[in-house]
């Protein structure tokens, strides 16, 4: 049995540094209360064949997750992601611990599962020179079913990269079960960077990657149609316990789910309305190394690692 680590909504949730384990709280209803351990454990890394094998895979049945019509307004709310949560084996078992709100007080923070909530913030990249919107939706679970001892915020999340006009540009999957960093890029940024930088490289599938050499735990799971509109996207994610976000998909492409057997509104809410005690302290603004593991976080860039770093990014974009 292996603790997990879970990364922080930035000033809000639990320190990066830190993996997450306890027990479900007496007394407390749909609640559960994360306690910190002192070891880090190991991640996992995937191959670009895995990540693009999952991201062309279809549900039989799902749930899906829209904002609900009174939520934030901005563009937060126009680039909401549309959350497909595939239901259990496809038998129609629903998850038994979804994601909800991050609610604490004296005792540390803890998952309200009944409150379906993601979280939105916008930052700024900067990208060659010139400024970039970044809007990150992050979304915690309670639990891991599969390991019933252990209890720990399980994040998953989307941030976008906008480009001058509006429109997205990168979406990059947020995670704390993987080392692998997983993007999803337009056709329109594809395609600038295969008229600057020629062909895809050696051992990579788009012209955007970087050499395997540079970044061989970056890996492009596929390009998205760009949109009529700027909008958000679709996020797929398989069966708990997993709940690994399989793909990301444009709302003008294809759905990948045979049939949605429930559908749910979730509350898109600015961090800031997480309330924490004295007793949970928020990490600071920078990034942390948990043990094996680099923990970032996303309402934050990495700076040692922007995107221009990661992709071979064509200027004008």
């Amino acid at each position: 049995m292996k603790p997990r680590i879970a990364s922080a909504l930035s000033h809000f949730c639990i320190l990066t540094s830190f993996p997450i384990m306890g027990t479900l709280a007496a007394g407390q209803s749909g609640c559960t209360q994360p306690q910190r351990q002192p070891a880090a454990a190991a991640a996992t890394r995937e191959t670009a064949e895995q990540v693009r094998a999952r991201a062309e895979s279809s549900f039989r049945q799902a749930v899906f997750y829209k904002p609900r019509e009174d939520a934030m307004i901005g563009q937060e709310m126009t680039f909401a992601p549309l959350i497909v949560q595939e239901v259990d084996g496809g038998e129609g078992t629903l998850d038994p611990n979804p994601f909800g709100a991050i609610v604490g007080g004296e005792d540390g923070l803890k998952v309200d599962p009944t409150r379906p909530t993601v979280y939105a913030g916008t930052l700024t990249a900067r990208i060659h020179e010139a400024d970039h919107d970044q809007i990150v939706y992050s979304w915690c679970y309670p639990s891991h079913p599969a390991e019933p001892a252990i209890v720990f915020l399980e994040e998953r999340g989307v941030r976008i990269t906008l480009g001058s006009d509006g429109f997205p540009l990168v979406w990059e999957v947020v995670s704390t079960d993987t080392d692998t960093r997983v993007l999803f890029v337009s056709e329109s940024l594809e395609a600038a960077a295969k008229r600057e930088f020629g062909d895809p490289l050696l051992g990579r599938r788009y012209a955007v990657e970087r050499s395997l050499q540079e970044t061989p735990d970056v890996i492009v799971a596929r390009i998205l149609d760009d949109g009529p509109v700027p909008m958000g996207p679709y996020v797929y994610l398989n069966s708990p316990p997993h709940r690994i976000v399989t793909t990301v998909l444009c709302r003008c492409m294809p759905s990948q789910v045979n049939e949605f057997v429930e559908t749910q509104s979730y509350d898109l809410m600015p961090p800031e309305t997480i309330k924490i005690g004295h007793e949970a302290q928020p990490p600071s603004a920078e990034l942390h190394n948990g043990g094996p593991r680099f923990h970032w976080n996303p309402w934050i860039r990495r700076e040692n690692q922007p995107l221009e770093q990661i992709l071979r990014w064509p200027k004008g974009m």
